[in-house]
């Protein structure tokens, strides 16, 4: 819940992994906290694709928070519930946050914290898929 109040706004944890500002807002604490507000700028990306991603970010250096599924394996399905404010909300199982690293004619190379994958290499088009399948969210960092 720690990440929610960094927006200024309280929000459940079902919220907190959706909203893109959110997720930008708590980078950008988290930098300010760490001193490197002054040479750093949040970017929501949200809606790029992984080959986008490595021509804006990683050819520069830049790794980029992104999400996909857990063990880029096939959504399985959704929970469905209600929020407080009345609207349905579905949540697709399995997503799964880590962090583009780098890529090669072949893969997509990630960090994944994932019961201690670390680095490890994905075959592109299942990337691709397993970031659509979950919402194309991503978020970087860039050099002001």
């Amino acid at each position: 819940v720690e990440l929610c109040s960094a927006a200024g706004r309280a929000y459940p944890l079902y919220r907190s992994r959706r909203e893109s500002r959110v997720r930008a807002q708590a980078m950008r604490s988290a930098l300010e906290a760490e001193g490197a507000g002054d040479a750093f700028e949040v970017v929501d990306e949200t809606g790029r694709t992984a080959a986008e991603l490595c021509t804006a970010y990683i050819d520069r250096g830049l790794p980029v928070v992104f999400w996909a599924t857990l063990d880029f394996q096939p959504v399985p399905g959704c929970d469905h519930w209600t929020l407080p404010n009345g609207r349905p909300f579905d949540w697709k199982l399995n997503e799964h946050c880590l962090l583009l690293v780098g890529y090669d004619d072949q893969h997509y190379w990630f960090n994944d914290p994932w019961h201690n994958h670390g680095l490890c290499p994905q075959p592109k088009a299942l990337v691709e898929e397993c970031h659509r399948a979950q919402g194309m969210y991503a978020v970087a960092l860039r050099r002001k």
